[in-house]
C-alpha cells in the first residue's frame, strides 16, 4: 500500500498469493515484527491445514505399522497404503477462505479479493447454521 505495508504475501505452504488482511481487517498471517514483511510466510489457515494433514499421516502410518506387525496386512499392502498417505499429505487442497491466487494480484484488487473472502465466509457461516438447525431438528424428533 502507500505506507509500504504488504497487501498480499506469497504463502509458502501453498505457494499462492494471499491477502494479508481478511474482509474484517483481521490478519490472515501471523504477525512477526522482527521480519522484513512483518508477517510470517504462511497464513494461519494454511498452517492448520498442513498440521491436520500431518496428524492424519502420522495416524495412518501408526495404524499401517500396527496392522503390518499384527499380520493383518502384508508388506505390499502396507506400502500401497503408505504411498497413498504420502500423496494425500503432499496434495493439500487450498482452503477456499484464503481466496488465493497463482499470480501476484495488483494492489488495486485488494477490495475485490476481500469482498470475495466475505462471500466465502458468509457461505460457510450459512452452511454451518443450516447444519446446526438440521441437527437441532433431528434431536427434537428423536425425543
Amino acid at each position: 500500500d502507500g505506507e509500504g505495508k504488504p497487501l498480499f504475501i506469497l504463502d509458502s505452504i501453498f505457494n499462492k498469493w494471499v491477502p494479508v488482511l481478511d474482509h474484517t481487517g483481521k490478519d490472515v498471517f501471523y504477525v512477526k515484527p522482527d521480519t522484513t514483511l512483518g508477517y510470517s510466510r504462511w497464513a494461519r489457515v494454511s498452517e492448520s491445514t498442513r498440521k491436520a494433514a500431518d496428524k492424519v499421516f502420522k495416524a495412518t502410518k501408526d495404524a499401517v505399522f500396527k496392522d503390518l506387525m499384527g499380520g493383518k496386512i502384508d508388506q505390499p499392502a502396507a506400502q500401497k497404503l503408505m504411498d497413498t498417505a504420502e500423496t494425500a499429505k503432499k496434495n493439500l487442497v487450498v482452503p477456499a477462505e484464503l481466496c488465493a491466487s497463482d499470480e501476484k494480484p495488483a494492489a488495486g484488487t485488494i477490495k475485490a479479493v476481500q469482498a470475495k473472502m466475505k462471500t466465502v465466509a458468509d457461505a460457510n457461516a450459512k452452511a454451518e447454521a443450516d447444519a446446526k438447525a438440521k441437527e437441532d431438528g433431528e434431536a427434537k424428533e428423536a425425543k
